[in-house]
């Protein structure tokens, strides 16, 4: 359903603008239709060179050595591995365009599964493996030597050894033990390193229509969505309980956040709570909505932890709304009695939101039915709830 959603907006946009093309009922990306007249930072003119399926890219500058040009696909296909994996560069990608950063596209992660999208992602610009910089920067207190190091990350995601340079991070703290907590990563952070300044300059290109469209078609926001959460998102547990408290994504820079918020809103989520770091989202409906879209599709370690603590939360509610109607009749039947939404609500610990919005599915369907109050004392609500007796 969600690819069906994504292929019609894709549709709407080929009428739209000279950027998406339709080449045999796929969607493609036009490389050279995102490309500028002039590279905005030295003013040196772009030249594209088509070559067969391909075409070549540089720009020449007047007085200073000019950038290698660069080969890629004339057309890139565009698809839910396409927005996720720009998702997950806005997360864990180098986008500045700073002096020392123009020229680096650069990708760091732990999780070997998410470095293996993004290698992917490079590939399907013809950028293979053998032209990456590698490097691993690993823990001091990492009891792996470098060689196990380098082997636990060739095995993963097929990276030279001979590419694989480990640096060593020493602690700012004394405190060993608080180091080795949970952000201690014992084989590692991995950063992928492409050196192309002209590769940079188009990614950022992309990113910038990528994210026009996004804001204004749900669809794409699913994918972006999934991307930013593999990398950025978090899911906190209720200790107590161990079910599901609040699921996070961190976004230091405020056009981030900003941006990130348009996405659950365009996704119907439209309340959350922030700081000068992260979005928090609560509440278990958004939960419902955050797992239809399959946030956390991208990163199975997130993906496991949500489904487990989110089943939890659905048991402690008296289960999945389906559920929750079977016990709303269950409890209407053997009280024998006239009950409030908020009565029901606190027997079955559910909210009463909730409680209400399924009364009313069983009241369409003739199942139960809302008597008024005859008199109405302070914080009562209008009506009781009985269960319709089908002779």
């Amino acid at each position: 359903m969600k690819i069906e959603m994504l292929h019609e907006d894709l549709e709407k946009l080929v009428n739209q603008n000279n950027n998406i093309k339709k080449i045999n009922d796929s969607f493609y990306l036009d490389i050279a239709s995102l490309v500028p007249a002039f590279y905005p930072y030295t003013k040196g003119k772009f030249f594209i060179e088509k070559i067969k399926d391909k075409v070549k890219i540089f720009y020449k500058n007047v007085g200073h050595v000019s950038p290698t040009p660069i080969v890629v696909p004339k057309y890139i296909p565009l698809g839910e591995n396409f927005f996720e994996n720009i998702g997950l560069y806005i997360a864990e990608g180098q986008t500045s365009m700073q002096t020392n950063s123009k020229k680096l596209t650069k990708f760091s992660n732990s999780d070997s599964e998410l470095i293996n999208s993004f290698l992917n992602f490079l590939e399907s610009f013809g950028i293979q493996k053998e032209v990456l910089i590698a490097e691993i920067q690993v823990h001091e207190y990492s009891k792996f030597s470098e060689d196990k190091i380098r082997s636990n990350w060739n095995d993963k995601v097929g990276l030279p050894k001979g590419k694989l340079h480990i640096r060593w991070a020493k602690s700012q703290s004394k405190n060993k033990s608080k180091k080795l907590s949970k952000r201690f990563k014992p084989y590692g952070t991995l950063h992928v390193l492409f050196d192309s300044t002209v590769f940079k300059f188009l990614l950022m290109k992309i990113i910038e229509f990528v994210r026009k469209i996004a804001e204004e078609h749900p669809s794409v926001s699913i994918f972006i969505l999934r991307g930013i959460s593999a990398g950025e998102g978090g899911v906190q547990v209720n200790p107590g309980t161990g079910s599901l408290n609040r699921v996070s994504i961190s976004a230091v820079k405020p056009e981030n956040r900003k941006f990130i918020k348009k996405l659950l809103t365009n996704i119907g989520i439209e309340k959350t709570l922030e700081n000068t770091t992260d979005i928090f989202i609560y509440n278990y409906f958004n939960f419902i909505k955050l797992d239809n879209i399959g946030i956390f599709a991208l990163c199975s370690s997130k993906k496991k932890l949500f489904k487990n603590t989110f089943y939890k939360l659905k048991k402690s509610k008296g289960g999945v709304p389906g559920k929750t109607q079977d016990n709303i009749l269950k409890l209407l039947k053997h009280s024998n009695r006239l009950m409030s939404g908020k009565s029901i609500a606190w027997y079955l610990r559910f909210g009463y939101k909730g409680i209400m919005c399924e009364l009313h599915k069983l009241e369409k369907r003739g199942l139960v039915e809302r008597i008024k109050r005859n008199t109405i004392r302070r914080n009562e609500t209008n009506y009781l709830w009985k269960i319709v007796n089908k002779e």
